[in-house]
């Protein structure tokens, strides 16, 4: 009896925990995918190495990057778990190179590039909740920056409209997210629930919006 009360007691930390860990390997598969649309936008047209990096790691990282710049008194989150960058830069290179002898398309990356989506914004608005003392009704905003900021600005360099302001579908999937994020926070729910939940909405909304996943483009592509 005494074992069940104390399984029963250290369940929700141990839920947290999970949620915790689900997460943090969520983003940095998010991070691969991110990287790798990036790098494989600069393959086919044609660019050479240095802009496939560039890209990759502006689409991978740059609105993780805004968002925390934006922030009072946070650091860029790469600065102080510099795997991100490591992986971005890596999988931007090695994509470059795997697309001369293999045939990748960005494409077949829909269904990845959808949860990467979802898994930033929440990423975002649990920055935001936990960085500073901001209006809830701020905290979907971080999170559609940090799903969808680092293409915004890789487009802009590169004199392209903005995938995101074309197909306003997608920021629509990420402010949903987010705001269902926060909801279900404030019921208290169990963070691996609200966390699940959150990502689920987004793929949701996204797959909704073209009647299926397969059939929207990506959207940091232009």
């Amino acid at each position: 009896m005494s074992q069940l009360l104390i399984l029963l007691i250290a369940l929700p930390i141990r839920l947290k925990m999970l949620s915790v860990h689900l997460l943090y390997t969520l983003d940095l598969l998010s991070t691969v995918v991110f990287s790798t649309t990036g790098a494989l936008l600069a393959c086919e047209n044609g660019e050479n190495w240095l802009q496939a990096l560039l890209y990759a790691v502006l689409t991978a990282l740059g609105g993780g990057t805004i968002r925390d710049l934006l922030l009072p008194g946070s650091s860029v989150f790469w600065v102080h778990s510099s795997e991100y960058l490591w992986i971005a830069a890596s999988v931007g290179l090695l994509t470059f190179v795997l697309a001369k002898f293999v045939a990748l398309r960005r494409e077949d990356l829909c269904w990845a590039d959808g949860l990467g989506i979802a898994v930033f914004t929440v990423v975002g608005v649990q920055v935001g909740l936990e960085a500073a003392d901001l209006s809830w009704l701020l905290l979907p905003i971080l999170g559609l920056l940090t799903a969808m900021g680092g293409g915004f600005v890789r487009d802009v360099i590169r004199n392209k409209t903005p995938y995101a302001l074309l197909h306003p579908h997608c920021a629509i999937a990420s402010l949903t997210g987010g705001s269902l994020y926060i909801l279900l926070s404030l019921l208290s729910l169990p963070p691996l629930c609200v966390t699940t939940f959150s990502i689920v909405a987004v793929i949701f909304v996204l797959a909704l919006s073209r009647h299926s996943i397969g059939g929207y483009r990506l959207h940091k592509l232009s």
